[in-house]
């Protein structure tokens, strides 16, 4: 059979395999709502059916009910009854409503085999310590809340729920809705698709592939990974079954810490292994029916999915010769030195984790055995991924996009491409992982391939850019560079950030120009961090008036531009003893963060700038916290620095340095300041004067935006701020073309869109 027959022949379960959009992820978390909510008490705790290796009483480690009925659901659906589920009465009474009722299914393969099936089904079989009522009841309580509200009792189940129940993966979405874990963020199905493609190429050597994920969490990579390398093979009835044993027992790896996990990851694996093989013995399949009846059993291999012991978890497979410990989900015990040394493919979303969050163990694992990388988990894996990556391999990951530009990992970058080609960095943006919506969740996706050895000098194309989820699988509005090109720009920019898109004359203003906190008579620090903000930081109006005359003005932050004047206040007398006391007993320093230019005039940001990059004035006669650092000058113009920080182009540089919401000190510092002539910094001063006066009778006014006089005040800022941006590019001389680049770029725009 042509994979081209293959890919059509999914048309059975075709729509439970294309990527989920929101909306459908959406109603698969509001199905587990209504089965988690309406459960009885009893059965509200979870179920403590899995076989080996779990603390009973750890709720993330057990498969509860909700996952369980959807299982339930992606097996009727199939026509599945498999031999363990149906000596539960509970289960094979649902699975019987379930087909009868939603599906009337036809069975077309019936996995059986021992150690395959009784591994990944066995967990998911409702007992009475699960629904200690009777199964009728069950019956009635899984009704009422998989039917569609406002649909006719006895109305067929619509596409939504259809697809829902066809989506090998949806036991794994169930389980994240319910743990709702900050490390355990599965990854949404067409970012899966896309790194699969990515770490299988059109043209691979499907024979000599080996596919690891070390953090595999429910399968969201794994089973597109699997979908892959099948769908690369010349399939036919005669060899199918061999390709799914390949594939089971040789093909793919994955590894995790969580049991229950990997139970989903192979229930997952075992749906797909039905789907396969339902393409090519179907029911309807009148030479099947005469050679084999209605149904085939096969015994397939067992999937290589382990849990790994200890600290570190799959890290330990980089700890040279420290030798850890497995456990395959048949409950043996083996060594991780049983695991391949160097892998083909590597596929993965790695855990999430700050050393400031994690437990010491794990802290001190990683600064031992990954110094480099030590600041969190997901870099550790990166890491991990590279000492396990055989030369000429590929690794296709998500990462945070802070990681491709922020200093603590400059030598990391560096070594990186000194080992690996980039095949494509691509950002995605916020809101890419639905269950964890804002600003802050900023993912792109990354492809490197190991090269063969550090001489190589084979140049590449580089794919990168910024893609919309719609998108992705199809690879559109992508932008393509010479990876030697690329490379050199990177080298040019302080920090080396991987900033692929910015042009060259941008990028070579780092090396033509000082750093911004290298230029005579420039300052810029962090503010003071109180320990308890809640403590010793009160609004004017709260603070009693016998007590005002010991707080002073205290500036934190608030994304204002040119001007804003703070109704904070700090508690603060006798020089700031009681602050500096408290942060001294809980293991901060005794001076205070740049306490040298308390009250003094200066320029400050929002630390966190959702809306874009805005600097203003600092309050007059204020102390400035931690999230409104500022700059201060004893030689050059506050107000130049004010309109020079506001620029287009600084804007755009800052998000060249740091594409993220969180502009550190250190970004500003490494801006290329180029002095000023004294008719430049006068100029700009003057105008940067006006957009001051604007923005203070704005807010001293009250005026709302709907109002008009607002509006022709917007009009006359926009107009100064436009000066500005040619006053400073003309300044750096920057070429027309880049000026429009710069001005289309997010960042500035962000920045424009509103003035307070």
């Amino acid at each position: 059979m042509s994979k081209a027959k293959l890919s059509a022949t999914a048309k059975l379960y075709g729509r439970a395999q294309k990527s989920h959009s929101e909306q459908q992820l959406a109603y698969l978390r509001k199905v587990v709502r209504r089965l988690r909510i309406a459960l009885p008490q009893a059965s509200q705790a979870p179920s403590a059916s899995l076989s080996t290796g779990l603390n009973q009483n750890d709720v993330h480690g057990q498969i509860r009910l909700p996952v369980k009925i959807l299982a339930h659901l992606n097996l009727a659906i199939r026509g599945i009854v498999p031999s363990d589920l149906a000596d539960s009465e509970l289960s094979k009474g649902l699975l019987s409503h379930l087909n009868t009722r939603y599906f009337d299914a036809k069975g077309h393969v019936r996995l059986i085999g021992g150690a395959f099936s009784t591994t990944f089904t066995r967990p998911l079989t409702i007992t009475k310590a699960d629904w200690p009522g009777s199964l009728g009841d069950l019956l009635k309580h899984v009704d009422s809340c998989l039917r569609d509200r406002g649909a006719a009792k006895k109305s067929r189940p619509s596409e939504r729920f259809k697809e829902l129940a066809g989506n090998r993966l949806a036991v794994g979405w169930a389980q994240e809705a319910l743990a709702g874990e900050l490390t355990q963020v599965f990854t949404p199905e067409a970012i899966g698709q896309f790194l699969a493609g990515e770490v299988l190429p059109e043209g691979t050597d499907c024979p000599s592939a080996q596919i690891l994920d070390p953090a595999c969490g429910a399968g969201h990579l794994v089973i597109p990974a699997a979908e892959r390398w099948l769908a690369l093979q010349e399939l036919d009835r005669e060899t199918v079954v061999a390709a799914l044993n390949s594939l089971l027992a040789e093909k793919v790896i994955g590894l995790d810490i969580e049991q229950n996990l990997l139970q989903l990851c192979g229930f997952s694996l075992y749906l797909l292994a039905h789907d396969t093989l339902a393409q090519f013995f179907s029911s309807a399949d009148a030479a099947a029916e005469s050679e084999i009846g209605s149904k085939i059993e096969v015994d397939l291999s067992m999937p290589q999915l382990f849990l790994i012991e200890g600290t570190g978890g799959s890290l330990q497979l980089g700890a040279g010769s420290e030798v850890g410990s497995m456990v395959d989900l048949t409950g043996v015990r083996r060594a991780t030195s049983e695991l391949p040394a160097k892998y083909a493919q590597i596929i993965m979303n790695p855990p999430y984790l700050s050393t400031r969050t994690m437990d010491s163990a794990t802290a001190l694992f990683l600064k031992k055995h990954f110094a480099d990388c030590a600041g969190d988990l997901y870099t550790a894996f990166i890491e991990l991924a590279i000492r396990l990556l055989a030369p000429g391999g590929r690794l296709a990951t998500i990462v945070q996009q802070s990681f491709l530009s922020i200093q603590r990992y400059l030598n990391f970058r560096l070594r990186l491409i000194e080992h690996c080609h980039i095949a494509s960095c691509l950002t995605l943006g916020h809101g890419s992982f639905s269950s964890r919506p804002g600003e802050k969740v900023n993912s792109s996706l990354l492809t490197l391939e190991r090269k063969e050895n550090l001489a190589e000098r084979e140049t590449r194309t580089l794919i990168y850019g910024q893609i919309d989820m719609k998108f992705l699988p199809r690879r559109q509005n992508l932008n393509s560079v010479d990876e030697t090109e690329a490379l050199n720009i990177v080298r040019l920019i302080s920090g080396n950030p991987f900033a692929f898109d910015c042009p060259k004359q941008l990028a070579a203003l780092f090396a033509e120009h000082l750093p911004l906190n290298q230029s005579e008579g420039i300052t810029i620090t962090n503010g003071l961090f109180t320990c308890n903000n809640k403590h010793f930081v009160r609004l004017e109006e709260d603070i009693a008036p016998e007590d005002k005359a010991k707080y002073v003005v205290y500036d934190k932050g608030g994304g204002q531009k040119w001007y804003h004047k703070t109704n904070h206040r700090l508690r603060w007398q006798n020089d700031g003893v009681e602050i500096r006391e408290y942060r001294k007993a809980r293991g901060q320093s005794y001076m205070l963060p740049g306490e040298e230019f308390y009250f003094k005039a200066g320029v400050t940001y929002s630390y966190i700038g959702t809306t874009g990059f805005k600097a203003r004035l600092l309050s007059e006669n204020a102390v400035f916290d931690i999230a409104s650092s500022a700059l201060f000058s004893q030689k050059t113009d506050l107000m130049y620095l004010l309109g020079f920080l506001n620029s287009s182009l600084v804007i755009y540089l800052l998000g060249v340095l740091n594409p993220t919401v969180n502009f550190q000190v250190g970004d500003l510092r490494r801006l290329p300041f180029k002095l000023p002539s004294p008719e430049l910094e006068s100029n700009v001063a003057a105008l940067v004067a006006q957009a001051v006066a604007l923005s203070r009778y704005l807010e001293e006014s009250g005026l709302l935006e709907s109002n008009s006089e607002f509006g022709l005040i917007a009009e006359q800022e926009a107009a100064i701020q436009n000066k500005i941006d040619n006053c400073i590019s003309d300044h750096y001389a920057i070429s027309e073309n880049n000026r429009a680049l710069i001005e289309a770029n997010n960042w500035v725009t962000n920045s424009r869109y509103s003035l307070l």
